[in-house]
């Protein structure tokens, strides 16, 4: 994608796949993302750097999440299908 960010942040977030600090330039990714599939793991690292370019939700930020991944509705669907198994493994441990 030829994006120039700072930092890139692998951490436990408890609702989210991943998030970007536009200001900063700073990308988090959600550790518990490398138990779903590489498509689905490919999607949400575009989709965070993708905020880079387009800081929100807008219609031009799908445009340029679909340059990269023109097949992002179906792992969006995954996640939005499947991904309570994956965020929610090792719940009942958590302090």
């Amino acid at each position: 994608m030829k994006l120039n960010f700072n930092q890139l942040k692998v951490k436990e977030l408890k609702s989210k796949w991943g998030s970007c600090q536009y200001l900063k330039k700073i990308i988090i990714i959600n550790w518990r993302l490398i138990m779903a599939p590489t498509s689905v793991i490919d999607y949400v690292i575009v989709h965070e750097l993708c905020h880079l370019i387009q800081p929100n939700h807008s219609e031009k930020f799908w445009i340029e999440v679909k340059k990269y991944k023109s097949d992002y509705f179906e792992d969006k669907l995954w996640l939005k299908e499947k991904g309570f198994l994956v965020l929610n493994l090792g719940a009942s441990e958590r302090i």
